[in-house]
Order: C-alpha cells, then sequence, then structure tokens
C-alpha cells in the first residue's frame, strides 16, 4: 500500500493538473474565437480585393470600349457628315449602349452641335477639369466629374462629395480628334451611372459594405452606397488618392472612419484615371464569426463539465484499481510475469546463480527457434551474452563481463550496445542491466531494447553529412534568425570563409553586397516565415571583395511540433550564365557594325517615348540622319572603307550626344536619333552641330581622308501620333526634303500642333 502522504500529494496533483486543463481549454475557445474572427476578416479581405479586381475590369473594358467608338465615329465621320448625318450616327451608336445617356459633338469650341439628344445642341459644357490632364484637345478619353441629372441639358456638378446621391446621375467623358484643315472635333459621353451601379450591385459580394469609383484626383465618380458620405469618408477618399499618385495600384487597408473600422481594399486602372475601392465594417465582418463563438461556447462549456467530471470520476476508479493491483502484484510473483509479458522489449531477470528468474513473452518469440534458448530452458547468463558479438571498439566479451560485474555488485549499472553474431540476423540490440530486489529475491533484470532502426537512421545521416561535404552547390544551415550553424566545404570554395569564419555569424555580415534593397530582403523574410521556399538570384560579395551572382534557393525546415527550427540555403555561382544572357541580350539589341542600338531596339525605346510624351506632355525630338553619296564610298573605296565610314560617324554623333539621348541605326547609311525632353530648337541647334563637326572632321579609310556630309530630317513627337512610325515618317520626309534641297542640310517636319 502506498504511504498516507504520497497518495495526497497525487490527489493534489490531479487536482492541479484538472485546473491546468480548465485553464487550458478556456485559453483554447479564446484562441479559437479569436482565429476564427481573424480568418472571417481575412476572408471578406478577399472578397473585397476580388469585388474590386472585377468591378475595375468592367468598368476599364466599358471605357475602353467606349473609347474605340468614339475614335472611330471620329475618324471616319470627322468632317465628311452634316448635322442631320451625326446625330443619326450618335442615335444609333446609343442604341446599343446602355452604359451611356446620350453622345454630343463638341466643335473647335467646345458647344454642341449634334447629339443623340435635340435637347443637348447648343450648350456648351465646361471642360476644363477631367482628367487626365493633357491638352484640351488631346487624342485620349478624358472623364470629367460626377454630374446630377439625366443628361447635359439638366445636369449639374455635384460640387460637395458627402451630399446626398442625386436620384439620377451621370459622368462626363471626352475623346477628340484634330485632322490638320479639317480642325478639331469632339464627342462627349454621358455615362449612365445607374448602369455601373447595377452591376455593382448585382456582383457583390459583401452584403454591408459598399463600392466607391474614385477619379486619379480622389473625386467621387459614383458609390452604390445609398445615403450621403460623411466627411470621414471623403478624407480617407483623398488619402486613398495619395496612394495611387504615390505609385500604390492595389492594395488593402484597415481605416479608422469616425468612429468605425472598416475594411477597405482598392485597385487602380494602369492607363484610366479612375480605381475602384470597397469598404466594409470590421464589425459586420466579424458578426458572423463572433455569434458561431457564442454558440460554440455555449455548447462545450457544459460539455467540458461533463468531460472533467468523468474524468475525475475514472482518475477515482483508476486509484483504487491501482491500488488493489499493486497489492495484487505484491502478493502474486506471476502476475508480475504478466506485466512484463506487455513490455515490446525483451526482459530477463537473473537470480543469484546466474540462470534466468523469470522472461517475457518478448524474449519467448525472439528466442523461439534459437538452439538452446527454447520455451522451459533456464539461460544462463554467459549462453544469453553468447548471442552478441562486440563492434572492435569492445572486448570480446564485453557483454558477458558487463553483466556479470552487475550481477557480482562490482559495478551499479551497465549499458552496451551489440550486433547479434553472425547467422543470428544482424540486429543490433541495447542492453540495460540493473540489480533488483524483490520479496527477498535478489539478481539482475535484463532490458535488451532493438536500436536498428535508430542505427540505420545514423548511418543515413553520416552519409548524408558526406554528400553534402561532397555537393558542388555550397549548403548553409542556419537558425530562424539566420544565424548560420553549419556549412559545407563549397560555401568556403564560393565565398572564401571557411566554415570556423562563418560559424555564428549571419550571412549578410559575411556575403552582403548591398545591390538588394530593403524590400528585396522583406519580401524574402516573408516569404521563408511563412514557411515557403524562396528561389531567387542575388549578387553577393565573396571574402577578397569580389562580386559575384548567386542562384539562391531557401527552404524552411519545421521540427516535429511544426514550428520552424532552420533554414537550409542552397547557392550557386552563376556569374558566368549571367555575363552570357547579359551578352546574348547586348547581341540582340545592337548592330553588330557600329554598336549603337539596332532598329528593333531604337523602335522599342521611341514607342516607350511617345507614350511617355502622351502621358506627361512633354517634348521629344527626333532626328534621322543619312550619308550623302554614300554609295559612292562603297563604289569607290570598297566595303571594308565603307564599314569604316559608317562605324567612325556612328562614334562622331555619340560624342555629341547625352546619356539619356538614344542612337540607333535602322539599315545600311541611315540612323536616328531620339532626344527625350527637348524642344525643337534645341533639337536643330544640335542637328546642326552634328553636320558642321561631319562637314569639317574628314574620315580615314583605306589611307583616304574621305569628306562626308549628312542631311538630317527633324520632327518632334507629337501626343496625337497613333504610334511611333507616324513620328518615324514625318522625320523621313524631312530628310527627304533634305536631300531634294541639295543635301548637307537639316529640315524639320514642322512645328508641334
Amino acid at each position: 500500500m502506498r504511504p498516507p502522504g504520497w497518495s495526497r500529494l497525487a490527489d493534489l496533483g490531479f487536482i492541479a493538473f484538472l485546473a491546468s486543463c480548465v485553464l487550458g481549454a478556456g485559453a483554447a475557445l479564446l484562441y479559437h474565437g479569436t482565429r476564427l474572427e481573424h480568418e472571417a476578416a481575412q476572408t471578406q479581405r478577399r472578397l473585397l480585393a476580388a469585388e474590386t479586381h472585377h468591378n475595375l475590369d468592367h468598368l476599364v473594358q466599358t471605357l475602353n470600349a467606349l473609347d474605340l467608338t468614339l475614335g472611330s465615329l471620329l475618324e471616319t465621320g470627322h468632317a465628311s457628315h452634316g448635322t442631320d448625318t451625326w446625330n443619326a450616327l450618335l442615335r444609333d451608336a446609343l442604341r446599343h449602349a446602355p452604359h451611356l445617356r446620350s453622345l454630343s459633338l463638341l466643335d473647335e469650341q467646345g458647344r454642341v452641335i449634334a447629339s443623340s439628344s435635340q435637347h443637348n445642341i447648343g450648350l456648351q459644357p465646361a471642360l476644363d477639369d477631367y482628367l487626365p490632364e493633357v491638352p484640351q484637345w488631346a487624342d485620349v478619353l478624358r472623364l470629367g466629374t460626377l454630374h446630377a441629372g439625366r443628361d447635359l441639358a439638366s445636369g449639374r456638378k455635384v460640387v460637395d462629395p458627402a451630399a446626398e446621391p442625386p436620384a439620377l446621375a451621370f459622368v462626363p467623358a471626352v475623346r477628340s480628334l484634330h485632322k490638320g484643315e479639317a480642325g478639331r472635333l469632339s464627342l462627349l459621353a454621358a455615362l449612365n451611372v445607374d448602369y455601373f451601379l447595377t452591376h455593382f450591385t448585382q456582383h457583390e459580394q459583401t452584403g454591408q459594405g459598399w463600392v466607391d469609383v474614385l477619379r486619379y484626383d480622389g473625386s467621387l465618380l459614383f458609390s452604390t452606397r445609398d445615403h450621403a458620405h460623411e466627411p470621414a469618408t471623403a478624407q480617407a477618399n483623398r488619402a486613398l488618392a495619395a496612394r495611387w499618385q504615390g505609385g500604390e495600384e492595389l492594395g488593402s487597408v484597415d481605416e479608422q472612419i469616425g468612429a468605425t473600422t472598416h475594411l477597405t481594399a482598392w485597385r487602380m486602372a494602369r492607363i484610366l484615371p479612375i480605381g475602384v475601392v470597397a469598404r466594409l465594417p470590421l464589425a459586420d465582418a466579424t458578426a458572423e464569426a463572433q455569434a458561431e463563438n457564442r454558440r460554440q461556447f455555449y455548447i462545450l462549456l457544459p460539455l467540458i463539465g461533463l468531460a472533467f467530471g468523468l474524468v475525475l470520476l475514472a482518475y477515482l476508479l483508476a486509484r483504487r484499481s491501482t491500488r488493489q493491483q499493486m497489492d495484487s502484484q505484491a502478493r502474486d510473483f506471476d502476475r508480475m510475469a504478466r506485466l512484463l509479458d506487455a513490455l515490446p522489449a525483451c526482459v530477463l531477470l537473473f537470480g543469484r546463480n546466474g540462470r534466468t528468474l523469470l522472461t517475457n513473452h518478448a524474449w519467448q518469440e525472439f528466442a523461439a527457434g534459437r538452439a538452446g534458448f527454447g520455451p522451459g530452458n533456464a539461460v544462463h547468463f554467459r549462453d544469453y551474452a553468447s548471442l552478441f558479438r562486440h563492434d572492435g571498439a569492445q572486448p570480446e566479451n564485453a557483454a558477458e563481463e558487463g553483466i556479470r560485474s552487475v550481477l557480482l555488485g562490482e559495478v551499479p549499472a551497465f549499458d552496451g550496445e551489440f550486433e547479434l553474431c553472425a547467422g543470428q540476423g544482424g540486429q543490433v540490440f541495447q542492453l540495460m542491466v540493473r540489480p533488483f530486489v524483490r520479496d527477498g529475491m535478489q539478481g539482475i533484470a535484463v532490458l535488451q531494447l532493438d536500436v536498428s532502426a535508430r542505427r540505420q537512421a545514423e548511418e543515413r545521416n553520416r552519409l548524408l553529412h558526406a554528400a553534402l561535404d561532397a555537393a558542388a552547390n555550397a549548403v548553409v544551415i542556419t537558425d530562424t534568425s539566420a544565424t548560420i550553424e553549419w556549412s559545407n566545404p563549397a560555401f568556403t570554395a564560393l565565398t572564401g570563409f571557411c566554415a570556423d569564419e562563418a560559424l555564428g555569424r549571419k550571412p549578410k555580415e559575411l556575403i552582403k553586397s548591398g545591390r538588394q534593397n530593403a524590400e528585396f530582403y522583406g519580401a524574402l523574410w516573408d516569404t521563408i516565415l511563412r514557411g515557403e521556399v524562396w528561389r531567387g538570384e542575388v549578387v553577393n560579395k565573396r571574402k577578397d571583395g569580389q562580386l559575384y551572382d548567386e542562384a539562391l534557393t531557401i527552404t524552411p525546415v519545421r521540427d516535429r511540433n511544426g514550428r520552424l527550427a532552420h533554414f537550409v540555403a542552397v547557392k550557386e555561382d552563376i556569374t558566368a550564365r549571367k555575363r552570357q544572357e547579359h551578352e546574348l541580350q547586348r547581341l540582340a539589341s545592337t548592330d553588330p557594325l557600329t554598336g549603337v542600338r539596332n532598329r528593333r531596339a531604337f523602335m522599342e525605346r521611341l514607342e516607350a517615348e511617345l507614350a511617355r510624351v502622351r502621358r506627361y506632355g512633354k517634348p521629344a525630338a527626333l532626328l534621322m540622319l543619312d550619308l550623302d553619296h554614300f554609295k559612292r564610298v562603297n563604289d569607290s573605296y570598297g566595303h571594308a572603307a565603307g564599314d569604316t565610314v559608317l562605324r567612325q560617324f556612328a562614334a562622331l554623333v555619340r560624342a555629341a550626344l547625352r546619356q539619356t539621348d538614344s542612337f540607333g541605326r535602322l539599315g545600311g547609311e541611315e540612323f536616328a536619333v531620339l532626344l527625350p525632353e527637348t524642344e525643337l530648337s534645341g533639337a536643330a541647334e544640335l542637328a546642326e552641330r552634328m553636320r558642321a563637326q561631319l562637314e569639317r572632321t574628314p574620315i580615314e579609310a583605306g589611307g583616304q581622308a574621305l569628306h562626308i556630309t549628312a542631311s538630317i530630317g527633324l520632327t518632334l513627337l507629337e501626343s496625337t501620333d497613333p504610334h511611333a512610325d507616324t513620328a518615324l515618317a514625318r522625320a523621313d520626309n524631312a530628310l527627304y526634303r533634305a536631300k531634294s534641297m541639295g543635301r548637307n542640310r537639316v529640315e524639320h517636319g514642322g512645328a508641334p500642333t
């Protein structure tokens, strides 16, 4: 029987255990409720982001289709139709456009001269606050602000963003076109706000939220909210517009609007000056989760109480049963044998005479079929020890001597690992020998554990370590704070830092080059801390200061409890490959003779600059250069001399250009120069200076001093140019005039419109 003091301590320990379980269950319920609310909020954030994406796609597609329709009407009927024809065309275009209230044609003074609605004719709507902010007659679609009313005739601009939404509203959009002497015309479309609101409402995914459509400057175009916005909402919209202007095209944030926290997601269009904002009060987003938490609490609390009551009852019954069992085991040695039979390891009890007193079922199964160890045989410890052989590091009779020493009381315990002798199965066992005294009996207990699987795992680990040491790629293992715990020889070969120098330090202290910014490393850490593998390329620095390109893979490793424990980084030197890639890229975009851009690369640069001119309205000039009578050089001195002339001509031109200018060879002796942010006068001055420099600089070719001249055509990029070839053709026409007017001169294609 257990003494009363121990029994009371056990009871107190169990009560403490029950109390800790109750606290743990309460903490688990609280944590589960918090996680449920967090996941509900996250789900709503994703729904809001999807809603903004869908609504913006619909808006952009509708406005792009409108832009194409207006452009097509202006191109095909710019000056060839009368007023009646225009009215009919506009009414016909409106027939299949539910997103429009009306279409109106404006003359150069901005007055409506034709319209799908006769009430609009003669009106002169104000166009000064439309976006994007480009010249009023630019060939792009520009959006106005929200107007109350059905159409232009009854419309008025909504000035107060916090006012009650009008019952009928429209948003004006204008597209202009200029065709030389035919003059300028514009088409003004009144966008049907109800159409977009109906579409947004049909696809709404968040029941208690609303969607706002804003211009790039933060002004409200329309909203699914059926009551007035408070001033705090207008201020939040302006803050989002500031984010857009700072380059944040999409994102989500938790906003504090007044006394309410809202989940907010936004997305802005890349080309059009509009963005979509979706909001949902946080309380509405988590209301369902909070209700579910309460339901679970009311259900689980009684169940937890019942469970703990059953556990307490079971403890009392088990305590009583255990005490009875202990009393029974003290009286009956055979019942101890049955207890040993339940053990998976082999157990043998040897008496003072060295023979077995008791063996369990696991030993009997192990001994079956082995000569001299059959059922009912009393085994001597020497015969038992003969089953095991030494591994070379131990004496030949180490098992026998260890067991004998404990049996004689020479040592208090013996432990060792041994393999079975040849022909016995090749397994590895751990022997644990301890003395015992029971009911007047003395002897030793031998516990025989099969550790073959552990030995195999250790061997696999050894082979894995050897494989990592022999790997061609550098391998580094760090803890979760990036402190290096191990590195292989390939890391030393790659970086110059040996394992002793790297141990205990962080990679950024050893090989960081500074070529990657904080955002790059922030994204890397976000990925691996989520437990995801990160792959990428970085520029690092060797111990001697030399930079190199590295392909890096970082794999998070979790412990048995699922927590992040280590990071394994595999590094490969890709400097040679990157150098080859850069060379191939250079060859693909460079003229092999002169080293300047080839035609494809120059046209890509010209297209990009034309887009910049359209977006920001800054000037840019284009020069076309052609060597005069270049065929005579090839015919008189040979093509090698002609190649020399082209190379030296390219060198002269490059010496006169800025770093921001672009120079390319379009073909043969024809070259082009792109001058960003350059007015016509500055471009003409540079062209004349290059022409004069070439005229007075002889070119050495084939032992001859050749005097070469060039004709130059000049034009400005215009925001109305539909594509780069238009500006190139204009410069080519100017070059043709320079050729036809005697060569060795500069001509331009006219001032910008």
